[in-house]
């Protein structure tokens, strides 16, 4: 362990411009390209981290973790896309390195996931870029955790504008927050505690003893109002270049307040809003009486999640019609839907067939059908676990939804 505190300070008085640009030193970009580099127990890469749908659980869990010191950057792809972004994300991590940790959401489906998770509020998605500070809450206020959306960036003239932004301000904060690691906190207080026990010998036969222990407080406390006067100095310096930087000013303000609502994506609050929501918007589906029934019925908690998956459906089912059209292979569903974050199975077992059939069996056009492809989200409680059952129809060109709400029979119900 060791400290490493780096000072620039002018040989003269004269109101120049800085002609320097401020980066990491070289030993802290060695550090982390070794690959065992931590920030207390967590983790630190000189590469961004990127995270698909299933990743964003654990990416969840460190954003509220408490013991994170350091601050999250999170890139979104732009809207509609999986492969595109406003920001060079390699740029950003060169830049903030040691400083603070960058992950790269995969797709618009592990940036739906990200919202399904923490809400609309709190979220990263379209292009947008956010940095989430430590003692994140849920819960909390949402403007602390500044929010830049393209058009923000785009006035920052892209990535380099906005790494600047964010060295500042998150330098800003480290040199406010700086303290010394636990060990060389400990050989100083040692250290003291011998000069003082040597100045104390050598005082004790002059009898200025009484003199000495006055001396040693007023010393103690005059380091102390140092240290705050050399914080509050800091701080001031740093609220200085937010705000000469034209990115996030104090973290209260950082960010217009119309920039936490991205878009007007639907906030469903029951299943049955999300299947609404879902026939406004998707293009492929086609949802029959009993899906809103049974969505009406469901207790299931996260209606955003529900309405997500009605739309990765839709998404597979362009993919899947554009292949019925000469386009691209659509390869497996399984797979297509994992791509989005969510488990899909394209039957149901011969023993949950012969016994409970009729349960998934629905009447279209005058036709009984087996409705046996599915996703099943959760598990458990009805609260806590959602199914919807569907039928490829290639005679529409449609996917029909006949089941939106609990799991049905099973071998294992």
């Amino acid at each position: 362990m060791f400290s490493l505190l780096l000072r620039i300070a002018s040989a003269s008085f004269e109101l120049l411009p800085a002609r320097f640009q401020l980066r990491p030193p070289r030993v802290i970009r060695s550090i982390l390209a070794r690959g065992d580099a931590h920030l207390g127990v967590h983790r630190l890469r000189f590469e961004p981290t990127r995270v698909d749908p299933d990743g964003v659980p654990e990416l969840c869990a460190l954003l509220v973790e408490q013991r994170r010191r350091h601050p999250l950057i999170v890139i979104s792809p732009e809207a509609y896309t999986d492969d595109r972004y406003a920001i060079d994300a390699d740029l950003i991590a060169a830049r903030i390195a040691g400083l603070a940790a960058v992950y790269v959401l995969t797709s618009r489906w592990s940036a739906r996931a990200l919202t399904d998770e923490l809400g609309k509020r709190y979220s990263c998605y379209n292009g947008a870029t956010r940095i989430y500070w430590p003692r994140f809450d849920p819960n909390g206020d949402p403007y602390a955790h500044p929010l830049w959306l393209p058009a923000q960036l785009a006035e920052l003239r892209g990535s380099e504008g906005l790494a600047t932004v964010l060295l500042g301000m998150i330098a800003g904060a480290g040199a406010f927050r700086y303290a010394e690691p636990e060990a060389v906190r400990d050989f100083k207080t040692r250290a003291e505690a011998a000069r003082s026990a040597k100045l104390r010998a050598e005082s004790r036969p002059l009898g200025y003893d009484a003199l000495f222990e006055e001396y040693v407080r007023l010393d103690t406390r005059a380091r102390e109002l140092r240290e705050q006067l050399d914080a509050a100095s800091a701080e001031k310096a740093r609220c200085a270049r937010s705000w000469r930087c034209g990115g996030a000013p104090p973290p209260r303000s950082a960010g217009p307040r119309g920039a936490i609502a991205l878009d007007e994506q639907p906030d469903p609050q029951t299943v049955l809003q999300a299947v609404e929501a879902a026939q406004v918007h998707a293009q492929h589906l086609v949802f029959l009486p009993e899906a809103l029934e049974s969505a009406r019925a469901s207790p299931y908690r996260q209606a955003d999640k529900a309405y997500s998956a009605l739309l990765a459906i839709d998404d597979v089912a362009a993919r899947w019609l554009a292949q019925l059209a000469g386009g691209p292979n659509l390869g497996a569903r399984r797979d297509a839907f994992r791509a989005c974050g969510f488990d899909y199975k394209d039957d149901i077992s011969k023993t949950t067939e012969s016994k409970w059939g009729d349960e998934y069996t629905y009447t279209v056009d005058g036709k009984r059908i087996l409705f046996a492809p599915h996703i099943t989200i959760g598990a458990r409680s009805a609260d806590r676990c959602l199914s919807i059952h569907r039928h490829w129809d290639d005679g529409r060109r449609k996917v029909i939804i006949a089941h939106v709400g609990r799991h049905k029979t099973n071998t294992r119900s």
